[in-house]
């Protein structure tokens, strides 16, 4: 037995290396898994472990590594010269916290750290990898190939939780695609987005925008306030406590903080459906709170706002467009309101964002349930009514039944889930910038969001000073004429329906000529390589031409692939390209449909 002792300032540089390359890639995961990586690991045997053959019929594009194995074995099959060229992304799960403190502690991984096609997925539940997942298939190059997947078990599991994970994560991985595919948004969706910007010129070209409020409130305390239904039972915390907290609420939430006498700084609005938003506002008198919309928010629903307005362009290419002649600044967001006043908080430079009424559960009471707080605009929002009413009369999701922050049993729906899962996918992008708390007993817990009691935070909080700062003048880089951008899509319209009719006529030949079909590719590939075809037509389209982009990978890219079926999958691209540019040179011609 050896009598040697490491001494306590020993530093062992190949973890530090280790940890210096993982966390400048991954700098959210610093917290969570430094100090699993630090503590002492025993020794293992490694395994030998040999490079499969990549398959080639269809050739996979993403490989989902079931552990490291070794890390030797990683080294060989990043430089295999097969996957370098048929495979576009690398996943690394490993779930065994002694093996991966072992591997970063003895082996120099900074280079397979650092290589780009590889992404990390350490110590993760199945809840936790959704997350994490997403944000590495939500990349539209990753999307595109993203079904073209095969998990490769690389050694059986040590440990009986990590194989219970394992098992799950093909599941996983599908529905996270699902989720990535939903999030890129749908043609018709995508369509009325662009319809009711364009109806909202005057908005556009009157309003000012966000970038006023960068970091303007750095260092402060944030109180991001959704409609779900237990605000009414944080109303008078609120209030006690108003001045600890720049308050940013979801539009459905203004009336009940107002008419509770709670000063509100800032009210986020996302969606485009008239009918839903008009109550919010209506029979209010002038409120300070400034308005942060889309330009997607119905023109109805603006111009009944008691207050400022300002415009912000979501993260959808299209909206550079705008942005150049227009400036507002652009912020990405979930897919509900609150998310936007997610994203607020930490634009204003926050440091602790404190998210309360951000239930996304159903209340239950005597056996009914509701699904918003009292006193929206919307009377029967507030109302308890039979579960099953939800999905025959206001067309809710399909119900769930999930644990809550508190433990207890809450009824929730598929879509109300996602919103969950897409707060904590949100943290991945903010990074180290906030701490973001939970202050929802009852609703869904986010992940990486711990619970606490919204009075119990405020009392540790100092005074906030909610003063708004001066805008400049609304700066215009062109006059309101899309002239230009109809004459650019027609032109594209042209190719489309020449592509259509050319993909019809190689698929009649018995044998495509190369030549020809080159020709069809280099048009395709002309279009998509154009930076306004790119914003406005695949961005509109993104879903279907995503699908479409995994079943042209699916064939590959070999000479044995049926060059018939190669032609089948561009003339459908080319007729979705086909009708999305006819409805979008419609709503630029049409101005947006002002009278509809």
């Amino acid at each position: 037995m050896s009598n040697l002792v490491v001494p306590q300032s020993y530093v062992n540089p190949t973890l530090e290396a280790n940890l210096k390359a993982f966390f400048n890639r991954y700098p959210y995961e610093k917290a969570r898994l430094e100090e699993t990586l630090r503590k002492p690991a025993p020794l293992f045997q490694l395994d030998e472990i040999e490079v499969p053959a990549a398959p080639s019929k269809p050739p996979m594009r993403v490989i989902l590594l079931t552990g490291i194995g070794n890390p030797v074995f990683l080294g060989t099959l990043l430089s295999d010269s097969t996957v370098q060229r048929e495979n576009f992304r690398l996943f690394i799960f490993e779930n065994d916290p002694e093996f991966i403190a072992f591997c970063f502690q003895n082996a120099d991984l900074t280079q397979i750290i650092n290589y780009e096609k590889a992404e990390w997925f350490l110590l993760h539940s199945v809840d936790s990898v959704k997350p994490a997942l997403f944000r590495a298939l939500k990349p539209e190059h990753v999307t595109s190939l993203m079904l073209n997947v095969q998990i490769l078990n690389v050694i059986d599991a040590r440990l009986p939780e990590a194989a219970g994970f394992y098992q799950q994560l093909a599941t996983a991985y599908r529905e996270t695609c699902s989720h990535v595919f939903h999030n890129h948004g749908n043609l018709d969706d995508s369509l009325l987005g662009v319809e009711v910007t364009v109806r909202n010129k005057d908005w556009l070209l009157s309003a000012p925008g966000v970038s006023t409020l960068k970091d303007h409130y750095k260092g402060m305390s944030a109180l991001v306030v959704g409609a779900g239904p237990s605000l009414d039972q944080n109303l008078e915390k609120i209030k006690k406590y108003n001045d600890r907290f720049i308050v940013i609420a979801a539009d459905a939430a203004l009336k009940p903080l107002v008419n509770a006498g709670i000063r509100v700084d800032f009210v986020t609005s996302i969606e485009r459906l008239n009918s839903y938003q008009k109550p919010f506002f209506e029979g209010l008198e002038e409120v300070s709170a400034d308005l942060v919309a889309f330009p997607v928010v119905h023109p109805e629903v603006l111009d009944l706002y008691p207050g400022q307005v300002r415009i912000v362009y979501r993260n959808y290419s299209f909206y550079a467009y705008f942005e150049k002649s227009f400036p507002k600044g652009i912020l990405r967001c979930g897919g509900s309101t609150s998310h936007l006043g997610f994203r607020l908080a930490d634009y204003f430079g926050c440091r602790k964002i404190f998210l309360v009424g951000i239930d996304s559960t159903y209340e239950e009471k005597d056996g009914l349930y509701r699904s918003h707080c009292s006193g929206t605009g919307h009377p029967d929002w507030g109302n308890y009514i039979p579960l099953e009413d939800f999905q025959t009369k206001r067309t809710h999701a399909p119900t769930l039944t999930m644990k809550a922050n508190d433990g207890s049993d809450v009824v929730t729906n598929i879509t109300y889930y996602q919103w969950a899962k897409e707060y904590g996918e949100e943290l991945g992008y903010i990074g180290q910038r906030a701490t973001v708390s939970n202050c929802s007993a009852k609703g869904l817990p986010i992940l990486g969001v711990p619970y606490v009691d919204l009075a119990e935070a405020a009392e540790k909080l100092d005074p906030v000073d909610p003063t708004k700062p001066e805008d400049s003048k609304v700066i215009y880089y062109r006059s309101w004429d899309n002239k230009e951008l109809v004459k650019n899509l027609e032109g594209f319209l042209i190719q489309a329906e020449r592509s259509i009719d050319e993909a019809e006529a190689l698929q009649a030949f018995e044998t495509v000529p190369e030549d020809r079909f080159a020709a069809l590719m280099y048009m395709f590939m002309r279009c998509c390589n154009d930076d306004m075809f790119v914003a406005f037509v695949i961005q509109c389209c993104a879903t279907r031409f995503f699908e479409l982009e995994n079943k042209w990978w699916s064939y590959g890219l070999t000479p044995n692939t049926d060059m018939h079926e190669k032609c089948q999958v561009l003339k459908e691209r080319f007729e979705l390209f086909q009708e999305t540019l006819t409805r979008l040179i419609k709503i630029f011609k049409e101005e947006g449909n002002p009278n509809g």
